[in-house]
This record gives structure tokens, sequence and C-alpha cells, in this order.
């Protein structure tokens, strides 16, 4: 039955169910699905399989506090332009932030349409929407940018042209910087660009893993933040399906034959590590041991040894 549901049915539901839990502290995707089950009259994790559609959704709706898309902030649709390039030309000519927004939203519009979107690549899309997503420009106008690049890479094989044009040193550049709902974009962003195992190895080698750490121990952010970031991480480590804790994720990520994507495991780990109350709790965590003890047995010298150095931290010593 619960296959019959479309992206329409929940939308309204998900709204109200936001709306009133707006002012609750601690809230989190999952608590938000059992909500909307609860409202939907559906049995308990009823749409545990949607659970991925129900997260954008959620970003759609709050990301309106951000420029987060003309569902979310009551904007009319914006009709498909017949020239993309024209848009991102006049975008980037725009004089004021307001202007900029209202060519972007075109551009916005443009990119479901294939063709439109090669003739933007090939015009090196990325590289001018980082004029964009510049530390400290307008969070309206990031938003939209964000907007396109996660509208482009639900195209197939569109994500790993993303990083190959150079899209992560952009939104990393940015989320140092960015409030809660521009981080949920970017972070979402990483979910959909990590649908390859290569596309995972490029957004480990760029330090996405310890950039979503960060925010996870970042004492600000919001709990829908923070499972954006688990949900990001588990599709850098190959398990978005499973229900997993972070911690899980970085142990597992620390086990990997890669060394490059051990060192990266490794630094999120420390991150953690060096909060106290969190480093009470990995030992009780069954991935966090093994993925240790997995690195300690690494040929490279520096994950063996930070790998040590982290055991001996945790008060596991060596085995």
């Amino acid at each position: 039955m619960e296959s019959d549901h479309r992206p329409l049915d929940i939308a309204s539901p998900l709204r109200q169910v936001l709306h009133e839990v707006a002012d609750q502290d601690g809230l989190t995707a999952k608590k938000v699905r059992l909500l909307l089950e609860r409202r939907m009259g559906l049995p308990a994790d009823a749409l545990l399989p949607r659970k991925e559609e129900i997260m954008e959704a959620i970003n759609t709706i709050l990301g309106g506090d951000e420029g987060g898309g003309a569902e979310a902030s009551g904007e009319p649709a914006v009709p498909v332009p017949s020239d993309a390039l024209a848009c991102l030309v006049a975008a980037e000519a725009a004089g004021t932030s307001a202007e900029a927004e209202h060519e972007l939203r075109r551009v916005e519009a443009a990119v479901p349409d294939r063709a439109k979107l090669q003739q933007l690549l090939d015009a090196l899309l990325v590289q001018r929407l980082g004029a964009f997503l510049e530390p400290l420009g307008s969070k309206e106008v990031a938003a939209i940018a964000v907007r396109v690049l996660t509208a482009a890479s639900l195209h197939d094989s569109v994500g790993a042209t993303l990083l190959r044009d150079g899209v992560l040193p952009l939104l990393l550049g940015r989320l140092g910087t960015a409030a809660d709902g521009l981080a949920i974009l970017i972070v979402a962003l990483f979910h959909n660009l990590a649908d390859s195992s290569a596309n995972c190895l490029r957004l480990l080698a760029a330090g996405t893993l310890c950039a979503v750490t960060r925010l996870i121990l970042e004492p600000v952010s919001s709990a829908t933040l923070k499972e954006h970031c688990v949900t990001a991480a588990a599709s850098m480590a190959g398990c978005a399906a499973e229900e997993v804790s972070f911690p899980q994720v970085v142990g597992r990520l620390c086990a990997s034959r890669l060394p490059g994507t051990q060192r990266e495991a490794l630094s999120s780990l420390e991150l953690i590590a060096n909060v106290a109350t969190y480093r009470a709790q990995l030992p009780q965590v069954a991935d966090v041991v093994s993925g240790l003890r997995a690195a300690c047995r690494s040929r490279d010298a520096t994950v063996s040894s930070q790998a040590r150095t982290l055991l001996q931290l945790l008060g596991l010593g060596e085995q």
C-alpha cells in the first residue's frame, strides 16, 4: 500500500507536521517521519523506504528561510527560459542581489532540461556559479546557486561532471560560513553527489567527511542539519540505506582498504574523540573499535600510527 503514495501525497501533511513541531528541541528527520506516518494513518516505519524523499522534502520546506525553493517560499513557478545561458550571463551582470536571484531562478528552471543543462556545463557552469558562493556573499543568492547544482546533480552521471569541474572547494568554502538553512542545502547536495564509488572517493579526498563532522559537533547546528550530515556521511560510506549512527559510519570508513579514506575517517574520529562526552561513548561502538583495529594493521605508517593513538585515547590499547 505504501508504494501507492506519491510525492504530492506527503507534501501537505509534512508541512503541517513541521509547522506543529517547529519549536521543539532535539527534533530529527526520523522523528518527523514517525509523526508524518501517524498523521497519515500509517503504521510505524511504513515510510522508511522513502526516508530520503522525506529528507529532501524537509530540506525544500525548511530551506525557504534562505531561498530554499519556490514551493517553500510561496513564489510562483518560474517558466523555463529559452536561453538558459543568457540568464546565467544576466545573473553575473546583475547590479543587485535581487536581480541575481531572479536570473538564477530562471537558470534553475532550465536545468531539468538535459540539453539546456549541457549548454550550461559546456559554458563552465560550476566555475561561474562560484561567484555566487563566496563565503561572505548573499546567503539567498548562494542558496539558489546550490539549488541549481542540486537540480543538475539529479541527472545521470552529472554528479561526476560537477565534481571534476571543481564544485567541492566552492561548496566547502561556503559551508564554513553558512547558517543552518543554507548548510542543509549544501549537505543534501553532498548526499546527491555520493552516487558512485568514484564520486564517494572524491568527496572523501576533499575533506567532506570532516566538514560534516564539524557541523555535527557544532552546538548551534539544528537536529535537522545533523540528520542530513549523517545521511551524507552514510552515502559516502556506501550504507545510505541502513539506519546507522555517525560513529558507525566513521568506524566503517576507518576499516577501508584505501589509506586516503582511512586518513579522512581517522581525522573525523579524532574530532569526535576530542569532545569528552562523545569520547566516553566511542568504545561502545563496535564499528569504531573494529575500524580502528583494522587501521592499525594498515601498511600506511601515518594511518597505523594515528589509529594506535586513537585506541590509546579511548582506553582500548592494542590487540
